[in-house]
């Protein structure tokens, strides 16, 4: 999370293992525009809890980091040091 806190741009789709709350407050921090667990992961009651007070959406995919990340990209959706190179 603290790369996300880092490099983590408003509007992003923040995608991630992490089950717990601080995915939520970190997607919130960063105002990013979802959330997505990976690996048929799904969020604690608390994490839930946060999304809903803040309006953040929370998604769950089967698919590794990595295949989520490729089908993303393979349809379009940069990536965020992909973003902030493009001037």
């Amino acid at each position: 999370m603290s790369d996300v806190l880092a490099f983590g741009k408003p509007g992003i789709l923040l995608l991630t293992g992490l089950s717990n709350a601080q995915s939520v407050r970190t997607a919130n921090i960063i105002d990013a525009k979802a959330v997505v667990y990976v690996r048929g992961k799904k969020p604690d009651k608390m994490g839930i809890d946060i999304a809903r007070e803040n309006g953040i959406p929370l998604l769950s995919t089967k698919y590794m980091m990595y295949t989520a990340c490729g089908l993303l990209f393979s349809h379009g959706l940069s990536g965020v040091s992909d973003v902030s190179q493009k001037k």
